[in-house]
């Protein structure tokens, strides 16, 4: 039997991101592009760091003093009482928004060749606790699996009963 590898299970148009994107500016790309997270390249194209949505909820929590009980964030007043973040405010004057991806960004991504395999992948993605996993070339971005391709790949391997 052949094992599926990477190469067999990424995703080739990648979406990513630089690291100089502010906050607000990678928030509105990632709901644009419907993904979770992104990888971050420098200007030569080289992997340097990946992003998600939970690094934008915990950059926002963190300057603002508010936690993200989704879809708007929240904060607890001096009475205990739940307040909601001003939706009304200014971009600049909402909480983060000075920040730049490269601020915020995890700065060891998990990456991988293509040659890897898919068994491969998914254990260093356990290990890891991440759910995606950059397939590179020489440095350069090639693609990305996700756990959700590997749930694809499974239910494509094991027909339906």
């Amino acid at each position: 039997m052949t094992r599926m590898k990477a190469k067999d299970l990424m995703q080739k148009d990648v979406a990513y991101v630089q690291p100089n994107l502010g906050l607000y500016e990678l928030a509105q790309f990632l709901s644009d592009e419907g993904i979770h997270g992104a990888p971050v390249v420098d200007g030569s194209g080289t992997v340097v760091g990946v992003v998600s949505r939970s690094d934008v909820t915990r950059a926002i929590s963190e300057e603002g003093g508010f936690s993200a009980l989704s879809p708007e964030f929240h904060t607890v007043d001096e009475e205990g009482e739940m307040v909601d973040m001003p939706t009304d405010l200014p971009r600049e004057e909402l909480p983060g928004s000075d920040l730049t991806v490269s601020q915020f960004m995890s700065k060891n991504p998990l990456l991988a060749d293509e040659e890897m395999s898919a068994g491969e992948l998914a254990r260093k993605m356990l290990a890891e606790g991440t759910h995606r996993i950059i397939i590179t070339k020489d440095g350069k971005v090639t693609g990305i699996v996700t756990a959700t391709d590997l749930l694809k790949a499974v239910v494509a391997y094991e027909p339906e009963s």
